[in-house]
């Protein structure tokens, strides 16, 4: 017997990710249409546009692993940041 997270009704989690890519879809079109007076021809890039939010979550997801990786298995120490030496400290008064 199948279990689903809400019974009585269709499962949410099977149709997320399908409303996040039309949305996004919808956003850029809207976009697109706004922008139209100076992008003429826009539709041949609206393909490619939902491959943005996707290369962005896959680099943002390795990243993230990889801190975790960094921080819990090798015990690194968090990233601080170092302001270079601009010359401030040699300067007469």
């Amino acid at each position: 017997m199948e279990r689903r997270l809400f019974p009585g009704s269709i499962n949410p989690c099977e149709w997320y990710g399908a409303v996040l890519c039309l949305a996004c879809l919808v956003e850029f079109f809207v976009s697109f249409v706004i922008d139209r007076k100076y992008e003429k021809h826009f539709m041949k890039n609206y393909f490619w546009v939902i491959w943005y939010p996707l290369v962005y979550w896959i680099i943002i997801t390795f990243t993230t692993i990889e801190a975790v990786y960094n921080v819990t298995i090798k015990r690194k120490a968090p990233a601080t940041w170092q302001s270079p030496d601009r010359g401030l400290h040699t300067l007469k008064s």
